[in-house]
């Protein structure tokens, strides 16, 4: 049946797709169901801390790309965790170059209040203060062993990776050097929702950013700004000048930090997302449908 099922899918000519097809548990879970993160990579360690630990205990060279790869991970999802991205470390024989997947949560618009019987009709009415949010599925390839930038190839193994998705995935690349030119006009035309983020190994988010389609996904209102850190006090760089961080805006504030605040979270499936399932529930039916009728023929 399996042998069957490979060479008489009509989506053979996409190994993807035909696994899809196959074992569609493997891939994602039900649209509606952002929150199933999956399982963590490892089982010795969860965080920076207890993978240092083990690291030590085990003798692993803190020099070896092993390590700094598995560190710059973990100090890259707990930068993103303060910009709304819940994230967990996965990958294994076939992760396909993903090494965090989770949900990047985004603020819904408020809703506006009726005008009270006092204000003045030309007055705008108070809008409430950010309650929910949405959930939109994210996944995330970390560049943090690498001694240069990245180029414009990375870009395209990351589209590689996003065919093997829903069409509603946003996949980041994560580095410790800025995005170059290439690479931003690589990410700017290409054909999936695709972004960059700039991670230094202190875990200060310097750079954020997403394409056309990414931002379609995303929805109006939503932003980034710079901030300055510790400019009080007066820290600086290697340059001379004052640390800056990246923040996450919408409608022109600040809203980094919202995963602690336990906001109702939206995961109803986006119109494109019940386009998808519609079809998918229709190929379905169409081959239910025709095994019946190979059945009744036979007979």
């Amino acid at each position: 049946m399996l042998l069957r099922t490979l060479f008489t899918s009509p989506c053979r000519a996409s190994p993807c797709r035909m696994i899809r097809a196959i074992f569609p548990s493997y891939y994602a879970s039900s649209y509606s169901q952002l929150a199933d993160l999956g399982k963590p990579k490892d089982k010795h360690h969860h965080d920076l801390a207890s993978f240092r630990a083990y690291a030590e205990s085990t003798g692993l060279d803190p020099t070896s790309t092993l390590y700094r790869g598995t560190v710059y991970e973990y100090i890259a999802s707990n930068a993103l965790y303060h910009k709304n991205m819940h994230l967990i470390r996965t990958g294994g024989k076939s992760d396909r170059g993903i090494d965090l997947r989770g949900e990047w949560h985004i603020p819904l618009p408020p809703a506006i209040l009726p005008t009270p019987p006092n204000l003045d009709s030309s007055s705008s009415p108070p809008e409430s203060p950010i309650t929910r949010t949405k959930a939109i599925r994210i996944i995330i390839q970390c560049k943090g062993h690498t001694t240069v930038p990245l180029g414009p190839n990375i870009v395209r193994e990351l589209s590689g990776t996003l065919a093997c998705e829903l069409s509603t995935t946003i996949g980041f690349l994560a580095s410790m050097y800025p995005c170059t030119n290439g690479t931003r006009n690589a990410i700017r035309f290409i054909q999936k929702p695709m972004g960059y983020v700039c991670i230094s190994n202190k875990g200060v988010v310097k750079q954020l950013v997403w394409n056309r389609l990414a931002s379609e996904l995303l929805g109006s209102g939503i932003g980034v700004g710079v901030r300055y850190l510790n400019s009080e006090v007066g820290e600086t760089n290697v340059d001379g000048e004052l640390e800056q961080e990246v923040v996450l805006m919408f409608n022109g504030a600040v809203v980094d930090g919202l995963l602690s605040r336990g906001l109702e979270v939206e995961r109803r499936p986006s119109k494109k997302v019940r386009k998808l399932m519609q079809k998918e529930a229709s190929k379905k039916a169409s081959k239910k449908s025709g095994k019946k009728v190979s059945k009744k023929e036979s007979i």
